[in-house]
């Protein structure tokens, strides 16, 4: 504390970018994508399964995100066991 009150928070510097590590999934056609694929792109991935409420609930408003800010991959990567 300071003698004018409670003492300012500090924020801790963000760590500069990385690249994604290497990471493929199939897409709804079963075909293979890569994270590499969406290089140079701001990517949200996104893990859920279909017997997750919280999940399902949680969809429009990635979408609602998604069309907000343009630009944005989100990659939604189903955990069920087929």
């Amino acid at each position: 504390m300071t003698a004018g009150g409670p003492s300012p928070r500090v924020r801790p510097r963000a760590a500069p970018p990385r690249p994604a590590p290497a990471a493929s999934f199939s897409d709804r056609d079963g075909k293979i994508v890569t994270l590499a694929a969406f290089r140079g792109r701001v990517v949200l991935v996104n893990l859920w399964a279909t017997w997750c409420a919280p999940c399902i609930q949680e969809m429009p408003s990635l979408a609602r995100l998604q069309a907000k800010l343009g630009g944005l991959a989100i990659i939604a990567v189903s955990q069920d066991r087929r």
